[in-house]
């Protein structure tokens, strides 16, 4: 019974023997076992060039937020509503980064931060102090 309720874990396919390093540079591997592991195999070099900016974005925010932020921990808010998951949202018609709240903080490519972190790291990523990439 015990075999049958475990649940068997996903593991990344092993796309291809290319990889972003901590650079975010475009690598051939001689092994691409650990880099499969972590989502991190592309199938060649033009898709492993093609998540940069992704990368790219979501390394900075979460360095921002570690730095800056490092107790907070997004949450779901059930009847606190003085506490928001903050993050940055580009607006096309404003031509300029606005925050958003998410009161789930379901989705795991956004790096949450608290509401005055967040409207700190907006005014810092429309002056130009933080630079994010558009298109992601």
């Amino acid at each position: 019974d015990a075999i049958k309720e475990r649940k068997e874990v996903w593991i990344p396919e092993k796309e291809g023997a290319w990889w972003l390093t901590p650079g975010l540079k475009p690598q051939l591997l001689c092994t691409y076992d650990s880099a499969a592991e972590v989502g991190n195999s592309f199938a060649s070099q033009a898709s492993a060039e093609a998540a940069v900016p992704l990368r790219y974005n979501q390394q900075i925010l979460a360095a921002y937020k570690r730095e800056f932020d490092p107790a907070f921990k997004p949450f779901i808010r059930k009847f606190d509503s003085t506490q928001f998951n903050a993050y940055p949202i580009y607006d096309i018609r404003a031509e300029k980064w606005l925050l958003k709240f998410d009161q789930y903080a379901k989705n795991p490519q956004i790096t949450y931060t608290s509401s005055e972190v967040g409207a700190e790291l907006v005014k810092k990523i429309n002056n130009g102090t933080v630079v994010l990439e558009l298109g992601t």
